[in-house]
């Protein structure tokens, strides 16, 4: 970039030139006022993960000790210009052409400068942080013009038994996150992150509701919980551990979870296609059976399940409910040790393709290992949840290759195809199945716009550990005195509509930090975080004319003035020339 010259700079670079170093440089150069990323092969990093080496702010976590070492914090930056990405070839194509041909090769020279030009659109309303932002809008009055929204959805919540107001019970908790963070809009993919995880938890609840018919009796229960908003200091999570100390989890029912409640909180986090699991167990657990059952039953389906060597907890779910309630007895079940095995952590490159996900479509084989491997570890899970609440073994007959398929359908949905044949089946009448065969997004979003994935993904698992109940359309709906059943009408398999009625709950996802009359934004007690309201956002490509091209336009423009100057003078001067085209004067008559 050459600081002789006034005009600005639209960087453009390849995915593995987004590194810190460069952007750095970048940051401090007056002369950029936007980059754009290219995503294109061979030019992919090793690794790339945007958020901080100890995600969420975590504890007793530092450089030293990072979960996340591949973190370069670019989530946390106040970058001082717009960044896009570039990842389709027709995109990539025109600005590689462009420049080639009309920037190359760029002399020093007064007659020389680059001539194709990108414009970028990118204005945010916010200011300073969200106390800021907030109290503008507050102090606007009648304004309807916002400047940011907090950020939130709902989370999932899948009660697996119904009970009455005056029943008390132990709940054991099988929890995932649903959200990934996102630096660029609709570029939120978290196959890793979240998907295998939650895919996971979907396939357990799948299979303990095959084998629930089996418990007799129990003063127990199972609930199954999909967190949205983790990725924002655990939004979900510490909204939930906030209603339970008010008494208001789940809303709207006649019973109440409460943190003394929990027997177990049980949290899956980044799955992979290895048979190596390991527990990271709260201090309550290691004198506790159910780590010696995950085991044993994990053998079972060629699972190595095995205790962390790091004592401390990773950064989870569980790290919020424990705030709350110390005693709270916890187990994080993941594919890492010490330190995160996912390349692309948070991160846009955190794909189907980086996962090493191949879709087998009906088939699987030898390849899948990944769908086989998420297959064994909720058989695992749910035969010690099976074990748990009814005192004795699991069953042993659970179809693997079923399991497996149904595993392979779920991350084709969430990972490659939102059109895929399951989403299909669980639409209702109201709803168009998506067109564009493409990954579904897991970025929270804000309130009070509800994220897509958030529906779907709750009548997905409604789906799977429901039977249909014979009733027309009409009559699909609960009963006035009836809080603990929801019912909905969805496609079905073969089209043809059914209903299902369910225990499952859309609770808000939305942070206490909201709720509270003159919260303190210091105390770090809950996350603030906000999105900025934005305008259109665009990239625009320009061809400008070269300078000697302006100079001659110049030249050509005020020669042909001087020579109509001159013409019109000359005519002027000579009148016989005026009279030959003048016309005789009226005759008065």
């Amino acid at each position: 970039m050459d600081s002789h010259h006034d005009y600005y700079y639209v960087v453009t670079i390849y995915m593995d030139m987004f590194i810190s170093d460069v952007m750095n440089r970048l940051k401090t150069n007056d002369k950029v006022s936007g980059v754009v990323v290219i995503v294109q092969k061979p030019h992919i990093p090793v690794e790339y993960s945007p958020d901080d080496v100890c995600d969420n702010s975590v504890e007793n976590c530092n450089s030293t000790n990072a979960w996340n070492p591949k973190g370069n914090q670019f989530l946390y930056y106040d970058w001082p210009f717009p960044i896009f990405v570039a990842d389709d070839i027709l995109t990539i194509t025109k600005i590689t052409q462009c420049y080639n041909n009309f920037n190359l090769p760029f002399e020093k020279s007064s007659f020389s400068r680059p001539l194709c030009s990108l414009q970028i659109k990118s204005h945010m309303s916010a200011a300073v942080d969200s106390p800021t932002c907030l109290r503008r809008i507050s102090q606007a009055g009648v304004s309807i013009y916002k400047y940011c929204d907090p950020m939130g959805d709902q989370n999932i919540i899948l009660p697996m038994d119904t009970w009455n107001e005056n029943t008390t019970r132990d709940v054991v908790i099988i929890a995932a996150r649903l959200d990934t963070a996102s630096m660029f809009d609709g570029l939120a993919p978290g196959a890793m992150t979240s998907v295998t995880s939650f895919v996971t938890t979907l396939a357990a609840a799948h299979i303990y509701s095959s084998i629930q018919s089996k418990i007799k009796d129990s003063d127990k229960s199972i609930v199954f919980m999909l967190l949205n908003g983790e990725a924002q200091d655990h939004i979900g999570s510490s909204r939930i551990v906030y209603d339970m100390e008010k008494g208001l989890f789940p809303s709207m029912t006649s019973f109440n979870i409460t943190l003394k409640n929990i027997k177990y909180f049980f949290e899956i986090s980044q799955i992979g296609d290895s048979p190596n699991i390991f527990m990271h167990p709260s201090v309550e657990l290691y004198s506790d059976k159910i780590m010696e059952d995950f085991i044993s039953v994990g053998r079972k389906y060629s699972m190595n399940w095995s205790l962390s060597s790091r004592k401390d907890l990773p950064p989870s779910s569980l790290r919020v409910f424990k705030k709350a309630h110390e005693p709270l007895p916890g187990l994080i079940i993941s594919a890492y040790d010490k330190e995160y095995t996912n390349r692309y952590y948070n991160g846009l490159l955190d794909t189907s393709e980086s996962l090493g996900y191949k879709y087998a479509n009906g088939s699987i084989t030898d390849q899948h290992i990944l769908q086989k491997n998420i297959a064994s570890l909720a058989s695992t899970i749910a035969s010690v949840l099976f074990t748990v609440i009814s005192g004795s073994e699991s069953p042993d007959n659970i179809p693997q290759e079923d399991i497996a398929l149904m595993v392979d359908e779920l991350l084709h949905c969430y990972l490659e195809n939102k059109a895929c044949k399951l989403m299909k089946e669980i639409i209702t009448s109201k709803e168009e199945p998506a067109a564009k065969k493409a990954p579904l997004p897991l970025y929270v979003g804000v309130q009070p716009s509800l994220n897509p994935i958030t529906t779907q993904t709750g009548l997905l698992l409604a789906y799977l550990t429901s039977k249909p109940i014979n009733v027309s359309k009409e009559n699909c709906t609960a009963g006035s005195n009836n809080n603990q059943f929801a019912y909905f009408w969805l496609n079905g398999e073969e089209s043809n509509g059914l209903c299902i009625n369910t225990t499952l709950k859309f609770t808000p996802a939305v942070s206490p930090a909201f709720l509270i009359p003159d919260y303190n934004w210091t105390s770090r007690l809950y996350s603030t975080w906000t999105e900025s309201v934005w305008n259109d956002v665009s990239l625009e490509m320009f061809l400008k004319p070269s300078r000697r091209q302006e100079i001659i336009t110049l030249a050509c423009g005020i020669g042909t003035s001087i020579l109509s100057v001159l013409v019109v003078y000359y005519i002027n001067k000579n009148n016989k020339f005026v009279n030959i085209f003048s016309r005789p004067s009226p005759t008065v008559c």
